[in-house]
């Protein structure tokens, strides 16, 4: 069907581009929100991290950053699974072992 022609050889390839560009932005979307908080006045986690910061609460802020980084690599994962689905031809490559690289010079790991 037509649906399913353009879902499958248009809409896959097409959407790799946005794809990497919304895994690189994650980043500065989380970083900007307290700019954007701070010039808008919206509560949120940006305006709970300058809050924090001020007052020099630390535990607050590790688990803000914690909780940050959780969001960042769930989502970054996410992205990947979907680039993974829109393009088969990505691949997970396996780093060689610390034997297999010395391998290539003719030397042995020491034992």
């Amino acid at each position: 069907s037509t649906r399913y022609l353009l879902l499958r050889h248009a809409l896959r390839p097409a959407s790799l581009g946005s794809l990497n560009v919304i895994g690189m932005s994650i980043g500065s979307l989380l970083s900007g929100a307290v700019i954007v908080e701070l010039v808008f006045g919206i509560g949120g986690l940006g305006m709970l991290l300058l809050e924090a910061s001020l007052s020099r609460d630390l535990y607050l802020l590790l688990g803000l950053t914690t909780y940050m980084v959780v969001i960042y690599v769930c989502l970054s994962a996410v992205v990947d699974v979907a680039m993974r689905w829109a393009d088969p031809r990505i691949t997970v490559s396996r780093r060689p072992s610390m034997a297999e690289r010395l391998s290539r010079f003719g030397l042995r790991p020491a034992t």
